[in-house]
């Protein structure tokens, strides 16, 4: 199973995640996993799997293309990447506690996801068992919304153009 971690490239790290996946990798019954990171910001260096700080864009595209299960932090680019490709996705949110972001909106947003059941939420403690669960679970498929441009234009012309 190929397990890609993206962690964005903004300025925040998010060292506990990465350390949890030593962890998990280190006390596995799956060492079939094959973890790949980018790791972003983050001054932890893993020890049970490869990683790069940054990736060009093709780089990352194509390492969320072969990915069998994204770990991602909650930036709604990287989510959204993966669910228009039909990915398994497990957020990781940075949270303001940790000193991972100035906020908790990661988390939130995360939780949108969650709730229309396109993706699970782990806030640190429970990544193996999300893992195994992500792996069986199935997922509510993206759809995207509907835009309502057209349609405010047409509303538009009918009611300004006679």
């Amino acid at each position: 199973m190929k397990i890609f971690i993206a962690l964005g490239s903004q300025q925040f790290q998010l060292n506990r995640l990465l350390k949890e996946m030593d962890d998990c990798i280190g006390l596995s019954d799956m060492p079939e996993w094959e973890v790949f990171a980018q790791t972003g910001a983050s001054s932890y260096q893993p020890k049970r799997y490869s990683y790069t700080n940054f990736l060009p864009k093709e780089e990352y595209a194509k390492q969320i293309l072969n990915a069998d299960l994204l770990i991602v932090h909650g930036g709604a680019g990287t989510i959204m990447s993966g669910l228009e490709q039909g990915k398994r996705i497990i957020v990781y949110p940075r949270k303001k506690y940790f000193h991972e972001h100035i906020d908790d909106h990661q988390a939130e947003i995360a939780q949108v996801f969650q709730k229309r059941g396109m993706v699970f939420v782990c806030n640190g403690g429970n990544l193996k068992e999300l893992i195994h669960a992500a792996m069986e679970h199935n997922f509510h498929p993206y759809h995207p919304e509907k835009s309502m441009i057209p349609e405010i234009l047409r509303t538009y012309l009918l009611e300004n153009c006679k």
